[in-house]
């Protein structure tokens, strides 16, 4: 007999519609004590045949408060079980997870989010567009239940900050943006310039939805020893049970570890801002995506995320050290929000090579939801190419109507050439603690820099139905406007 365990709470939805769109009335089950996976999953079944329900008429969720180490077995032994009875893929549980988003908007804790009619409209654009009909059976439940778990989080968020009215009139101090083409040295640079002790750069953990992102750490040394990142990384493992090496994969990429230095699209991602998972959505999310002037939602609940970390800390630091490549598109939103004291340093790198290898990275973050065969390399290509278009003609705009002063232009190349002296150049360009800089840490940190690690990934354009020629005709004016101001890409 194997070991006892304790199952999480399992709701079951019974379809009572004729055509399949409902999804009312809930029922919840509670079992403990079962031997095995497969023995709740078969007691789950029982119950279920006991009560009349018929498999092909229901779909099952797990409460977001119950999620737990065991929840992902269970949950893909159940699908497989009642799937043998003649259940079908329960979908996207597109109603429910429409509700919770609606919800997070209409508690009255929201009150300092202002307008967010446009986030229920990406919320809802991306239900829509999903590529359900593409996605494997596993695909279907870890989507339902990311989009759970976060939504969760981010009602936690807003029902913390907006019962706290001070916290949202804390400044952030002085904020540092990275942004620019991805693939373009940003990681790296970050790593550097959030590994400063008169820095702040936010933790994978800190942000993420896998826990409380309202347990604000207070100390520096916590950064290394919150309990939360083992809290993550179980919940990272029980991603990969059931899509095995998933984050070994990504890190071919881009390095990902629940205590590390991440960037901020994790906080992104509470407003549906996926660019990750914009190769599982019809072009209407990006057409989304792109539609710049309704993003002031995004930086005001940036904003309140900083003001609330920033509160909860008990130690000194000058600056913030954030980054995303989206802040490039969405640069005009960015600075209006934050508004004279933020600093934008704008990574630049030959597209040729950049727009191949974020294709890398998408199709590696979103591959494993696809059934075999199904993830659309040449999609993901197209995607890539209009967004990233739009983001560097946004990005070209703004830089010749404002003050030299307030950003700065790094080269790939640059960065790779002399990463220390890159990270001193910034630091006299705004005016920052330079002399605080330890080199020697810097230095460690670069050899040290964890992305060495893994093997990386190999791309080509033609991968992703590019080619060279391609890509250098439709960034034609991009790479002129570099060479214009002396920028070698």
């Amino acid at each position: 007999m194997s070991q006892q365990q304790t199952f999480p709470l399992v709701k079951i939805s019974v379809d009572v519609s004729a055509n399949g769109a409902g999804s009312d009335p809930f029922a919840r089950v509670t079992q403990n004590g079962s031997a095995s996976v497969a023995a709740f999953a078969s007691e789950v079944v029982a119950l279920l045949a006991k009560w009349g329900v018929a498999p092909p008429a229901l779909s099952f969720t797990f409460e977001p408060s119950a999620w737990s180490p065991s929840a992902a077995a269970v949950a893909a032994e159940l699908d497989k079980q009642l799937q043998e009875h003649g259940r079908t893929n329960p979908g996207v549980a597109r109603v429910p997870i429409m509700q919770m988003a609606e919800a997070t908007v209409g508690c009255p804790e929201a009150y300092f989010l202002g307008d967010q009619a446009d986030f229920l409209t990406g919320v809802r654009n991306f239900l829509v567009n999903i590529m359900e009909d593409k996605l494997c059976p596993s695909g279907v439940q870890v989507t339902n239940t990311w989009l759970v778990q976060l939504l969760t989080a981010r009602m936690k968020v807003i029902k913390f900050i907006g019962s706290h009215p001070e916290i949202t009139a804390v400044k952030p101090k002085h904020p540092v943006f990275i942004t620019g083409l991805p693939r373009s040295g940003m990681t790296l640079l970050h790593y550097l310039m959030g590994s400063n002790p008169d820095a702040r750069a936010l933790r994978f953990f800190e942000m993420t939805y896998m826990s409380d992102p309202t347990k604000v750490v207070t100390t520096p040394q916590q950064l290394a020893s919150d309990p939360r990142i083992n809290e993550v990384s179980n919940n990272c493992a029980e991603l990969e049970k059931f899509f095995p090496g998933y984050f070994s994969r990504i890190a071919q990429s881009h390095f990902a570890h629940p205590s590390a230095i991440e960037e901020e699209i994790g906080i992104m991602f509470y407003n549906f801002c996926f660019m990750l998972h914009m190769g599982m959505a019809k072009p209407a999310f990006t057409e989304w995506l792109q539609t710049t002037q309704t993003k002031g939602h995004i930086y005001r609940f940036l904003r309140a995320f900083m003001q609330m970390i920033q509160t909860g800390g008990t130690w000194e630091y000058s600056h913030w050290v954030l980054k995303a490549p989206l802040h490039m598109l969405y640069i005009n939103q960015l600075v209006e929000e934050f508004g004279d004291d933020c600093q934008i340093v704008v990574m630049h790198r030959n597209p040729i090579h950049a727009i191949p290898s974020q294709c890398r990275l998408v199709e590696s973050w979103v591959s494993d939801f696809f059934a075999p065969g199904s993830c659309d390399r040449q999609y993901i290509g197209r995607q890539q190419m209009v967004l990233y278009k739009k983001a560097v003609d946004t990005m070209m705009e703004w830089e010749a109507r404002t003050n030299p002063a307030k950003f700065i232009n790094i080269t790939y190349e640059e960065l790779m050439l002399d990463p220390i002296a890159c990270v001193q150049k910034i630091y006299r360009h705004f005016g920052l603690q330079a002399p605080n800089v330890d080199l020697r840490l810097l230095t460690y940190t670069m050899q040290h820099n964890p992305q060495t690690k893994f093997t990386r990934a190999t791309y080509s354009p033609e991968m992703y139905g590019l080619t060279a020629a391609s890509i250098q005709s439709e960034f034609a004016p991009y790479v002129q406007w570099a060479t214009e101001r002396g920028m070698r890409l």
